[in-house]
């Protein structure tokens, strides 16, 4: 995973005590735009999925993500 793609992941989901952002505020932050922070966002989910580090993420992501159970990803679907 490349270091864009490890701070948009980040940034999107909450990751590491970050407040779960939208493509428009990660675009700010970053200085990509916000095709380039939705392609990256993309490319680091099908990376996980591939890389057969999945379960681990997801555990991860359960484990450092539990207080916020039921809340909403902000960017649209």
């Amino acid at each position: 995973m490349t270091p864009d793609e490890a701070t948009v992941l980040r940034c999107s989901f909450g990751i590491g005590g970050v407040t779960p952002m939208g493509y428009e505020e990660i675009a700010r932050r970053t200085g990509m735009s916000r095709e380039k922070v939705r392609r990256t966002e993309r490319q680091a989910m099908e990376t996980l999925r591939s890389s057969g580090q999945a379960n681990a993420a997801r555990t991860f992501l359960a484990e450092n993500t539990s207080a916020d159970k039921g809340a909403t990803h902000p960017r649209p679907h």
